[in-house]
């Protein structure tokens, strides 16, 4: 997986969790521990889960990372870290205090616990990213999934695990749908004038297939799909400047309309699978702005409550169920060993 991530020239990596005990650590980790023998620096931080942003200092996971590793964590929880090295306090603040960058003096696990707003998140990835000058990883829960977005972190690795829908199987299929919404495409027509001036004024904006405007509707008011339909079949895209939420689309799902719908990137899209599925099979479409970059999928095959499935045939499922994106098991790459060179000699 560091092979891949550095061959795309990677610098700012989100490693998203798709559910609690995805594995999402266990990537930052195993990529942290490569790292070095590739002559990669590295830089850590990660956004809280909502369940633990109002909680004590006691709910801060521990990451193992190498020395020399650069860490973005709460100020609060340093002096009880003998292994991190203040480096500086910026401008911006975590559940827990002040944020401090500090540096792994030796290898250890260390408590990182960043902020839980974007554009706080960028400012302590710009210091780290300063700080390091490799490659800077974000670990977080699918719930805070905007820390994901394109203008955040510019690549992204998917976390799963067997246990995600009960059993192996289930939750290499259940892993389909996210990768899609990770992969929505960029709109046809460039649109992003068009966003603009609607996140601007806070409505959504209808176009025609050419871009132009056909009229506005509040972004407060989720059934709009009447009005839509007046428009007919001059309708070509709705931009939505907030998030498409179950609201908007299951008034759309009942009504005539059939058009594209365009966030500004997949961290928006906040919808069920079953109203994206009713969607789709009557013609409709969701796009984008700003695609999402997905490296990989890491799959997990530890289940904490029963017998762990096999990591190689779960890699495989989920291999099958989303093909158009690498899936690795970190630590199954690790204990494979690389294939022996082939000698062949000639007279």
């Amino acid at each position: 997986m560091l092979e891949r991530v550095i061959g795309m020239g990677c610098t700012r990596l989100a490693v998203v969790s798709l559910h609690p005990g995805a594995g999402a650590r266990t990537v930052v980790e195993a990529l942290s521990a490569e790292a070095p023998g590739r002559g990669v620096d590295i830089g850590v931080t990660s956004i809280p889960r909502i369940d633990t942003v109002a909680e004590n200092a006691d709910r801060v996971i521990g990451v193992t990372l190498p020395q020399g590793a650069i860490v973005a964590t709460a100020a609060s929880v340093v002096d009880d870290a003998p292994t991190l090295e203040p480096l500086e306090r910026i401008d911006c603040t975590t559940p827990l205090g002040d944020l401090c960058v500090c540096r792994v003096t030796e290898p250890s696990q260390v408590p990182v616990y960043g902020p839980d707003d974007g554009p706080m998140l960028g400012a302590a990835l710009d210091r780290l990213e300063a700080r390091s000058q490799g490659l800077v990883m974000v670990n977080g829960a699918w719930e805070r999934h905007g820390f994901a977005a394109p203008d955040v972190t510019r690549a992204v690795v998917l976390a799963v695990g067997s246990t995600y829908s009960g059993e192996p199987q289930r939750s290499a299929a259940a892993v389909r749908y996210t990768v899609e919404m990770l992969g929505l495409p960029r709109h046809s027509v460039p649109l992003d004038r068009v966003w603009r001036e609607a996140a601007d004024r806070s409505r959504r904006q209808a176009v025609d297939r050419n871009g132009q405007r056909l009229g506005e509707f509040p972004e407060d008011d989720a059934d709009r799909a009447f009005a839509l339909e007046s428009l007919g079949p001059d309708l070509e895209a709705l931009v939505i400047p907030g998030f498409l939420s179950d609201s908007l689309l299951t008034s759309l799902v009942r009504s005539q309309v059939c058009c594209t719908l365009v966030v500004k990137d997949a961290s928006r899209v906040r919808v069920s699978p079953v109203y994206y599925t009713a969607w789709t099979k009557k013609g409709g479409k969701v796009a984008v702005i700003e695609p999402t970059n997905l490296i990989a999928v890491a799959s997990n095959p530890t289940n904490p409550n029963g017998p762990d499935a096999d990591a190689a045939e779960f890699r495989q499922m989920v291999a099958e169920a989303v093909p158009e994106v690498p899936v690795h098991d970190v630590r199954l790459e690790a204990e494979e060993e690389p294939e022996r060179p082939k000698w062949k000699f000639w007279g």
